[in-house]
């Protein structure tokens, strides 16, 4: 993980992220950009707003049924 970054404000609080998914052999078979934030809102609410980008660089890649109920 590279954190590439970050952002905080009274409204807004958000990070930025470059990740690798490894196979077996520790080679990366996807990667993927992140960003959190956090949003303040009226009523001490507040919204957590998850951006995810996937690219598989050099093959084709397939998610399927995993530990994280997919």
């Amino acid at each position: 993980m590279r954190l590439t970054r970050l952002e905080d404000s009274d409204v807004v609080a958000s990070a930025e992220t470059e990740n690798a998914w490894l196979d077996k052999e520790n080679k990366p078979v996807l990667y993927d950009k992140r960003r959190v934030s956090a949003k303040a809102l009226a009523g001490k609410e507040w919204l957590l707003l998850l951006d995810v980008q996937l690219e598989a660089r050099t093959a084709d890649v397939t998610l399927g049924e995993s530990a994280f109920g997919m």
